[in-house]
């Protein structure tokens, strides 16, 4: 054991952060498990934690969490999702090179949203039972622990895919943005702290729907920033991660318009 750790710990490591998405709670100590068992084999890593109160068991959420935020971190960086329903089963955890960076996920939609807009340079199906670089148990209903925190860990100290599994195709991508105009419905991905609902619907090309409506409300006023919309009234907006968002000034679109993640939207363009 004494000559695994001394191989491991001569690897070149990387200097970029590890990031945590979970849908844990900030009430538990699954988290700090997480971390606990990262500290454990790179005590020098820095962990960053994107956000850990993803809807639970929201996948179509969490990818848009990952989505909206991964650009800005630097090359190498390796996101750690775990927004896992099939925990236990036989799905895969996969580990993904995209955009310069590292992806370690199950195998459940949760990376679409980036797959849509980075090339999958290649993709490692990680070996659970009878690696070195899992948890000497590995329990059915915490992966995050025992598989997705030492794997992460490795892979920052420079372990190869190859070592941790073995290659295999990229997954299809199920989740896509709204974009054409031959689609008439959305879905709502996420309503933030502020109450904005966000979409995915994608306007390209300065191409915009004339409408969006949920629960037989339909919203047509456009505004460019949140100043310029009349007090209490449904707007649409273009939002920072460049979907269509409802809104209400000074007040909470979600409980207005009684959006919640996953509704379902109508989309009229012109």
């Amino acid at each position: 054991m004494k000559n695994f750790f001394t191989q491991v710990f001569t690897r070149r490591s990387s200097s970029a952060p590890i990031a945590l998405l979970t849908d844990f709670g900030t009430t538990d100590p699954y988290v700090g498990a997480m971390k606990g068992v990262i500290a454990s084999i790179r005590p020098d890593a820095t962990v960053i934690d994107i956000c850990h109160t993803t809807g639970p068991q929201n996948v179509l959420e969490a990818s848009y969490f990952l989505w909206s935020c991964y650009r800005f971190f630097p090359r190498d960086t390796l996101f750690i999702v775990v927004v896992d329903p099939g925990v236990g089963t036989d799905r895969n955890i996969l580990l993904l090179r995209m955009a310069s960076r590292w992806f370690l996920a199950p195998d459940n939609g949760v990376l679409d949203f980036v797959m849509g807009d980075e090339a999958v340079e290649s993709t490692t199906s990680i070996r659970m039972t009878n690696s070195p670089y899992v948890l000497s148990t590995v329990s059915k209903t915490f992966q995050g622990r025992d598989v997705f925190a030492p794997v992460g860990a490795y892979i920052s100290l420079g372990v190869l895919p190859e070592e941790l599994g073995k290659k295999i195709k990229a997954p299809r991508i199920q989740s896509t943005f709204v974009t054409a105009k031959s689609e008439r419905f959305g879905s709502v991905l996420h309503v933030d702290h502020f109450g904005n609902v966000i979409s995915n619907i994608r306007p390209t090309d300065g191409n915009r729907p004339a409408s969006v409506s949920i629960g037989g409300k339909v919203v047509r006023r456009w505004i460019k920033n949140y100043q310029e919309a009349p007090a209490k009234i449904p707007c649409v907006i273009i939002g920072s991660s460049g979907l269509v968002e409802l809104v209400v000034k000074n007040d909470h679109a979600g409980r207005r318009l009684h959006a919640r993640s996953g509704a379902r939207l109508g989309v009229l363009w012109p």
